[in-house]
């Protein structure tokens, strides 16, 4: 069969009459156009003349079905044939009809029921139901639905080598869950719970973890309120968690309640009542607390200390061929003559004693 053919010519694809009044012409059709119409005109004949013979159907000029018969013919077989209704009718060969299937089928086992249904004879059977008074004298071995009001309750029945074993499980709607057991005509053992979801780590068992309270007190013997450390952060960032800026500031005594404990008003009392004060550390160095050692006597705990130099003396060279003497008081006599030492020497450096040093952040553990 040849592709599908191309459209007129024009600028819509479609046949115009024409306008002699406006002058508009009518559609040209070339003959290129006719003879490839005609051709797939022919070439579709052809095709369905073909599909008339594959089915035996002569061509009748005057009937419109003739392609519907023929292919009723060629799909069902026969002439006049009616749709098939069996495997064979379509020449199917390689299937079971429902005839045979349902042979095949037949004495076949039906979805089983009970356990003994599908050969299984070492589980407990469910047995019906029991009251709370029948439950005492209960030997059949299985499951049985204990009637209680209130309680979802399950006795279970087993042999238990020679002996006829009972537990009755109770679940409440409260939540609650408990077991009892008797064996042969013992009477019943006492209630016991069954455990819930643990919330702890000894719930479950476990020894060898470390708990919440156990984290927090190792964190706080490492770190206890009140240490004050530096730190190489980068400058105006929030500190680390669980630390404070020591710069002097009145914080509360309840959010902060661990390091008040800790450190009290030694720095400040705050407002007097809700705050107290952090240490101010920001530009000086630190002092070990002399705590009567004797180095630095009288020092209050916790106190500032302003800078200062060790008391001494500055003694100038003597002078060549004059005799010197100086006396306790540090003056020089020279030549008969007295000079006060310290007018004779000149003075250097900054507005502060210091050691080579590092800024960085002071801050208080809470």
């Amino acid at each position: 069969m040849q592709d599908v053919m191309q459209p007129i010519g024009t600028p819509d694809g479609l046949f115009h009459d024409g306008n002699p009044a406006t002058g508009q012409l009518g559609t040209i059709v070339s003959a290129l156009w006719l003879n490839a119409s005609q051709g797939a005109i022919r070439s579709t004949q052809s095709e369905l003349l073909a599909v008339l013979a594959a089915a035996g159907v002569g061509i009748d000029p005057g009937s419109t079905t003739q392609v519907i018969e023929a292919i009723k013919k060629i799909a069902w077989g026969g002439t006049g044939a009616a749709r098939p209704t069996t495997l064979a009718g379509y020449g199917i060969t390689d299937a079971y009809t429902k005839t045979a299937t349902d042979s095949q089928m037949a004495g076949k086992a039906n979805v089983a029921t009970t356990l003994a249904g599908y050969g299984i004879t070492d589980a407990l059977g469910y047995r019906g139901e029991l009251d709370s008074a029948q439950i005492n004298t209960a030997t059949n071995i299985g499951i049985w639905r204990v009637l209680y009001s209130g309680y979802s309750t399950t006795l279970v029945v087993s042999d238990a080598g020679g002996s006829v074993g009972s537990v009755q499980t109770e679940y409440a709607h409260t939540g609650l869950v408990r077991w009892r057991n008797k064996t042969d005509g013992t009477t019943w053992s006492a209630w016991r719970n069954l455990a819930t979801q643990a919330t702890t780590l000894a719930g479950y068992g476990i020894t060898d973890g470390a708990t919440q309270a156990s984290v927090a007190t190792a964190i706080s013997t490492a770190s206890p309120p009140g240490l004050v450390a530096l730190f190489g952060i980068a400058l105006n960032t929030a500190p680390p968690t669980g630390w404070l800026v020591a710069d002097g500031s009145a914080v509360s005594r309840t959010t902060y309640s661990t390091l008040y404990a800790a450190i009290g008003t030694q720095f400040g009392t705050g407002n007097g009542s809700t705050t107290f004060n952090l240490p101010d550390a920001r530009g000086v160095f630190f002092r070990g607390f002399d705590n009567n050692r004797g180095i630095d006597v009288g020092r209050v705990y916790g106190s500032e200390q302003g800078d200062a130099l060790a008391s001494h003396t500055h003694t100038p060279p003597n002078q060549t061929g004059i005799a010197a003497t100086v006396s306790s008081s540090g003056v020089k006599t020279l030549g008969g003559s007295s000079y006060d030492v310290l007018a004779n020497v000149g003075y250097t450096g900054g507005g502060e004693t210091r050691p080579r040093n590092i800024a960085l952040l002071a801050c208080i553990k809470f």
